[in-house]
C-alpha cells in the first residue's frame, strides 16, 4: 500500500513537469468515442448511440490551458443507454466538447489532416461515437472510435 502511495506521487509531480512552461504550440491528447446501448431483442428497443468527441474554437484561449483543464489528456465520451421496457428508443449519449484555441491544425498519428480551427464556433468530430444496438447488430451496441489526435498551434513564424 504504502508503494502504492509513492507511485501515484511520483505520478501527479509527472502530470504538473509541463506547467512552469510560458507557451506550448503542439499538444497530444487520447480522443475516444462513447459506447453504443445495448438494444432490447425482446421488445426490438434500439439503444442509444454513442457521445461524439467534438473539437470547438474559441477565443483568449491557449494550448496551455487547455492542457491545464485536463493533465490527464484523455478525453472520453459519455456512452448511449441501453434500451429498457418503458423507453425502448433509448437516449443518445451527450457529446464532449473541446474548447481550443483559433489557428489550430488537428492531426492524427500518421500526420494526416483532419480539420483546422480558424473561427469561432468552428467545429470537428475527431472520434465518432459508436452505433446503438439493434436488429442489425443483434441488438449490441458498437465501440466508439479511439484514436490519438494532435493539436498545432500554426505560428506566423510557420506561415511565411
Amino acid at each position: 500500500m504504502f508503494f502504492t502511495r509513492c507511485l501515484f506521487k511520483i505520478a501527479e509531480q509527472d502530470l504538473g513537469r509541463h506547467l512552469n512552461l510560458p507557451f506550448i504550440d503542439k499538444l497530444r491528447v487520447y480522443v475516444r468515442g462513447g459506447r453504443g446501448g445495448n438494444g432490447l431483442k425482446k421488445y426490438g428497443g434500439i439503444g442509444g448511440s454513442g457521445g461524439n468527441v467534438v473539437v470547438r474554437g474559441r477565443r483568449h484561449l491557449t494550448l496551455k490551458n487547455v492542457y491545464e483543464k485536463n493533465l490527464v489528456k484523455r478525453y472520453i465520451a459519455p456512452d448511449g443507454e441501453h434500451s429498457v421496457k418503458s423507453r425502448l428508443n433509448a437516449l443518445p449519449g451527450q457529446d464532449l466538447v473541446i474548447h481550443v484555441p483559433l489557428g489550430v491544425q488537428i492531426l492524427r498519428d500518421n500526420g494526416e489532416l483532419i480539420d483546422e480551427i480558424n473561427d469561432i464556433d468552428d467545429q470537428c468530430i475527431v472520434a465518432h461515437g459508436g452505433a446503438g444496438g439493434s436488429y442489425k447488430t443483434y441488438f449490441e451496441g458498437q465501440s466508439g472510435e479511439t484514436t490519438m489526435v494532435n493539436l498545432d498551434m500554426k505560428l506566423l513564424a510557420d506561415v511565411g
